[in-house]
């Protein structure tokens, strides 16, 4: 079995690069319109409608034409209950190495929005 290890291992150990398995989108260009619509996409939902949010109000928070506080005031008390799962504890430590902001909460969003919208641009899968 080791001779098998060893042989899968030195092959894959060539390769220039491994798929981490990202889930975002292919390109740049279909990146949603604002932080909350783009995190939201993704296994948060799952955790904050596991927390009693509502599908009514989750497609509410989804719309980058609303007020992100708005949007903010109907995640919030599902954000508190679901913050230490591991894909929202994920984008907390995330918004720390990205934007250097600690934590997503009511008093960093709008911060954490306006830097999304800087760097949604060509460059920042990059960045």
């Amino acid at each position: 079995m080791k001779e098998v290890y060893d042989s899968i291992y030195n092959e894959i150990a060539r390769f220039k690069i491994i798929d981490t398995h990202e889930h975002l989108p292919w390109h740049e260009q279909y990146r949603k319109g604002d932080v909350l619509s783009e995190y939201l996409s993704h296994y948060l939902c799952s955790d904050l409608i596991s927390a009693g949010l509502k599908r009514s109000d989750f497609m509410k928070a989804m719309n980058p034409d609303l007020n992100i506080i708005e949007r903010w005031n109907i995640l919030e008390p599902f954000w508190e209950v679901s913050r230490y799962t591991g894909y929202c504890r994920a984008l907390d430590i995330a918004v720390k190495g990205i934007y250097e902001v600690d934590g997503i909460n009511r008093k960093t969003i709008e911060k954490i929005n306006d830097l999304y919208k800087k760097h949604n641009k060509v460059g920042h899968f990059e960045y």
